[in-house]
């Protein structure tokens, strides 16, 4: 069904594209606007009121676009966790919405290691686990360690090569020219 059919005449509405914003992010609403033979009202005087969490209060004068008339989309920035109140109004018609913002990040609030798991994982791979990296080091033979290595380098890579190669090119097309050959 479409969302024309749902939508009341003349009323107004104002949808969210993102269902589960995060901090941080962008998120775009929406607001289409029909009047009472549902035909798309072009350049509507549309107040867009949000409400932030701390109580702040933020106004959009959204404009739709000759490409997709009647449709009037803006995007928020979300910099806060908490329920985001959007109000919309057309005349004397206004409709309210809320969302929720999810704090960004959450599941790795926690970043300690699992210690049961990295043993249980070193163990597997026929390791240990270490508590503290600078004994272990001590142990380590850190002596560097130098090898030959024999580089071959193709003729045709020389920047040489390719000037030989455009000058011979050069000479011969002189000569064909000078000499009235094709």
């Amino acid at each position: 069904m479409s969302c024309d059919l749902l939508m009341k005449a003349g009323a107004v509405n104002v949808s969210l594209a993102d269902a589960s914003p995060q901090v941080g992010q962008e998120v775009t609403l929406s607001t289409t606007l029909k009047d009472k033979n549902f035909d798309p009202i072009r350049n509507a005087p549309l107040v867009v009121t949000v409400t932030r969490p701390d109580g702040s209060r933020q106004r959009l004068y959204p404009r739709d676009l000759p490409e997709q008339p009647g449709y009037y989309e803006y995007k928020i920035a979300v910099d806060m966790p908490g329920e985001f109140v959007v109000t919309a109004t057309h005349g004397k018609d206004s409709y309210e919405t809320s969302f929720m913002v999810e704090a960004s990040g959450s599941e790795f609030a926690n970043l300690s290691s699992d210690r049961p798991a990295m043993e249980a994982l070193a163990r597997a791979a026929g390791g240990t686990v270490i508590d503290a990296i600078e004994p272990w080091l001590r142990r380590v033979d850190t002596a560097s360690s130098r090898s030959e290595a024999v580089r071959d380098l193709q003729v045709w890579n020389s920047p040489l090569a390719l000037l030989l190669f455009l000058a011979l090119i050069s000479a011969d097309c002189y000569i064909r020219k000078r000499q009235g050959l094709v």
